[in-house]
């Protein structure tokens, strides 16, 4: 019945959307990586666009985020969810590749660290940003080695815990430079080993296909996510 009740909602709503004189609400939710990275070009572009569009930005970690798509209640999923079904559609936004943060002046970011020096290094396990490095303790285990997990804390405590320590974090690229961006005497190196890539996706119901609003909303996503990629640059204190 709710389901059949969201599908007339969209059958009444106008054939055309003109952002401008729309005051439509949003709903999306965002991870914590989304909501450092994207958040504030999204709703800077959907501002300048649409001023009387509302955008209700949720944090998906304690919601059942299929769940809400297929009852209606939430328009877009913004993280590193894959589609869990044919009724869900995804386009890729950004990709990021790992990195170290320690800070400034720290003695692992005047050398290019060896496997042994870097898992000998005190790592600062960052809880609640929820990106999976397991990758690094599997390339350690190939060498016979294994990452000394000195501490684990929430992203909040993170930045005074680096740079008053030795301990280093790692972090997807561009939350790196957003958190050393707010934290001056912290820095981004480069770590040995090769890293994959953090996908972050927007997800939503098919249903919403052509709906102009909802199609409205996911290009001004992907032109922001064009112009994060365009702008970026990737380049480490290390230079490397």
């Amino acid at each position: 019945m709710r389901n059949l009740l969201t599908e007339i909602r969209l059958a009444l709503e106008p054939a055309a959307f003109d952002p401008a004189a729309s005051d439509r609400r949003f709903t999306l939710t965002v991870n914590n990586y989304a909501a450092v990275v994207l958040t504030t070009p999204v709703v800077t572009a959907v501002s300048a666009a649409a001023a009387a569009v509302r955008l209700d930005l949720r944090p998906s970690g304690t919601l059942d985020v299929v769940d809400l798509l297929d009852r209606g209640d939430l328009d877009i999923a913004l993280g590193s969810i894959e589609a869990p079904g044919k009724r869900f559609a995804a386009t890729l936004l950004l990709e990021d590749p790992f990195v170290m943060v320690m800070r400034r002046g720290h003695p692992a970011s005047r050398r290019k660290l060896s496997a042994a020096a870097f898992a000998a290094l005190p790592h600062l396990e960052i809880s609640s940003t929820h990106e999976d490095t397991t990758f690094i303790d599997r390339w350690l285990a190939q060498e016979g080695l294994a990452r000394r997990i000195a501490l684990r804390a929430p992203y909040i405590s993170a930045a005074s815990l680096l740079t008053d320590s030795d301990l280093v974090a790692t972090l997807s690229c561009r939350f790196a430079q957003h958190f050393v961006r707010d934290h001056p005497l912290l820095q981004v190196c480069k770590p040995p080993y090769k890293s994959p890539c953090v996908r972050t996706v927007m997800l939503w119901h098919r249903r919403l296909d052509r709906h102009p609003a909802h199609r409205w909303l996911r290009d001004v996503i992907v032109a922001v996510t064009k112009r994060l990629e365009s702008s970026s640059s990737f380049t480490t204190d290390m230079g490397q």
